[in-house]
């Protein structure tokens, strides 16, 4: 199942990053889709990387999806999530491993343009939690991307500062 798929992929490239030296990415399908984007060095891109992920998986299950994929992506979440809204694929409140989840930013109840994104890849409904795959800018330590695994994401869409979750995008279901 294509969702199956999708988290194993997404899982598969947790401890990724870019390397300090040349700003180039460790594993070669992380560098060749950086290229293909035309992605600068250094540059935050959490929805880069829920499209590669996605992009694998269609690439394996449905390849003329991947086409669609590159028109609903774009580098910011919040267009990202605009642009799912438009699009065939569904949108929910109720997550599911596979799915995209995306985050706005939001500072004194006021929405702002910017956002997150990540992969789902665990669910616990009952404590209502996700835990996600996702990139991370870390300008503390090296100013480099890096993949990693967040865990215990509250599932709640209503607050007055920070991310705020907006909703989770489900991928088709081919079998």
């Amino acid at each position: 199942m294509i969702r199956d798929f999708i988290v194993l992929t997404a899982l598969s490239l947790v401890g990724e990053q870019e390397n300090m030296l040349d700003m180039n990415f460790n594993k070669k399908k992380f560098e060749e889709y950086k290229n293909r984007q035309k992605l600068t060095d250094g540059q935050v891109w959490c929805t880069y990387f829920t499209e590669l992920v996605w992009s694998s998986a269609y690439e394996q299950y449905d390849p003329p999806t991947v086409k669609k994929l590159k028109k609903i992506f774009d580098a910011g979440a919040v267009n990202t999530w605009k642009n799912f809204l438009k699009s065939e694929f569904l949108i929910s409140n109720i997550p599911v491993a596979g799915d995209i989840v995306i985050w706005q930013n939001f500072v004194n109840s006021k929405a702002c343009d910017t956002g997150h994104a990540g992969i789902v890849v665990q669910v616990n409904l009952e404590r209502g939690f996700i835990n996600s795959v996702e990139t991370n800018y870390d300008c503390m330590l090296s100013g480099t991307i890096n993949v990693q695994i967040q865990t215990r994401y509250l599932i709640e869409f209503e607050k007055d500062n920070g991310l705020v979750m907006k909703g989770f995008i489900k991928p088709f279901d081919i079998r």
